[in-house]
């Protein structure tokens, strides 16, 4: 997994601004420093200097790169997943025909053994 540089982390700061008060965002939630969401165990209420701020920053973006790592890897399995259905179904399908297409057998007299899913 790979970790914010400090160029990263000086974009967001400088797109985000810094509070040192705890502020509600546009959408209504409690937030400081860089757009860090406050969490109801959390207690600002003595405010946070910039360094306290951008550590919790850093500490947003390792979460925010491993929701994007397990979202890609479950993509991915789901992909993977997908694919494997559709050859196999198109695998049965083209052994149906097969089948369909072979003279029966002395043992094959109800066709059972030529039946697919």
């Amino acid at each position: 997994m790979r970790e914010i540089t400090q160029n990263g982390v000086n974009l967001i700061k400088r797109f985000e601004g810094f509070s040192q008060t705890v502020y509600f965002c546009t959408a209504g939630y409690p937030t400081i420093g860089y757009a860090h969401g406050v969490k109801d165990d959390e207690d600002f209420s003595a405010g946070i200097d910039e360094a306290q701020a951008e550590e919790l920053l850093r500490q947003g973006a390792v979460i925010a790169e491993r929701i994007r790592f397990g979202f890609f890897a479950l993509a991915r399995s789901t992909v993977s997943l997908v694919i494997s259905s559709i050859l196999s179904m198109s695998l049965r399908k083209e052994a149906r025909l097969i089948i369909t297409h072979l003279p029966q057998t002395p043992h094959c007299q109800t066709g059972a053994c030529c039946n697919f899913p």
